[in-house]
C-alpha cells in the first residue's frame, strides 16, 4: 500500500493515493492495539473472547472525549529525520517497530488482567483508570507513524510538484469504488509469500 501510494503520486493519481492511505491506515491501526497484534486478542480461552470487543470497542466508544483530547494534547509533528525509504520493506519495519513499543508499553496480558477483574457497573471507568493513558500514548504513536509513512510517501511520490489542479475535490462514490476493486492494493495472507514477495 505505501509503494502504491508513491507510484500513484508520480503518475499523478491522487484518487488512488488516498485510497491507498486510507486502507493502511487500518493496519497501522490494527499495530497500536495490543491485544489486536497479540495471541491473546481473543483472551486466553473461548470464554474470554468478550475482552476483545470490551477493550478496543467498548471502552474506546464510552471514552472517546478523553482519547481524543488525549492523543491531540501530544501533537509531536513528523521530523525530518523519520522520514522513511521509498520501499515497502521501509513502512512494514516502521510497523514492527511500533508494534513493539505498544506491547512494551501496555502489555495483552495486563489488558486481559484488568478485564477478568472488572465486572459490573462502572467496569469501563475502572478499565480506563488502569490503561486509558497508555492507550492514549499508543493510538498517538499509531497516528504518528500513519504521518510518517503519508509524508515519506508523498516526498518520494514528488508530490509537491502536483499542480493546483490535481488538488481538488475527488467525488466519495469514486473513492468506494476504486476501494472495492479487489484488484487494487490487495491483502495477501502470510501463507502466501509468492503473493506479497512482489510487491515488497
Amino acid at each position: 500500500m505505501y509503494k502504491q501510494m508513491i507510484a500513484s503520486l508520480n503518475a499523478k493519481k491522487v484518487d488512488e493515493f488516498i485510497v491507498a492511505g486510507g486502507t493502511m491506515a487500518h493496519y497501522a491501526g490494527d499495530a497500536c492495539q495490543p491485544l489486536h497484534i497479540s495471541y491473546l486478542h481473543h483472551g486466553a480461552n473461548p470464554s474470554e473472547s468478550g475482552v476483545h470487543s470490551d477493550y478496543e470497542t467498548a471502552l474506546i466508544d464510552r471514552k472517546s472525549t478523553e482519547l481524543f483530547a488525549g492523543v491531540d494534547a501530544i501533537h509531536k509533528r513528523v521530523a525530518q529525520a523519520e522520514l522513511i525509504g521509498p520501499n515497502g520493506k521501509d513502512a512494514a519495519k516502521l510497523i514492527l517497530q511500533l508494534m513493539q513499543s505498544t506491547v512494551n508499553l501496555l502489555p495483552p496480558e495486563e489488558v486481559l488482567d484488568v478485564w477478568r477483574q472488572e465486572k459490573g457497573r462502572g467496569k469501563y471507568d475502572r478499565m480506563w483508570d488502569a490503561l486509558g493513558e497508555r492507550t492514549i500514548t499508543n493510538i498517538a504513536a499509531g497516528a504518528h507513524a500513519m504521518a510518517i509513512m503519508w509524508q515519506s510517501a508523498w516526498k518520494h511520490g514528488n508530490g509537491a510538484a502536483l499542480l493546483p489542479g490535481d488538488l481538488k475535490r475527488i467525488d466519495e462514490s469514486k473513492l468506494q469504488t476504486l476501494y472495492s476493486r479487489k484488484s487494487f492494493v490487495p491483502s495477501f495472507r502470510l501463507s502466501n509469500p509468492e503473493g506479497y514477495k512482489s510487491v515488497l
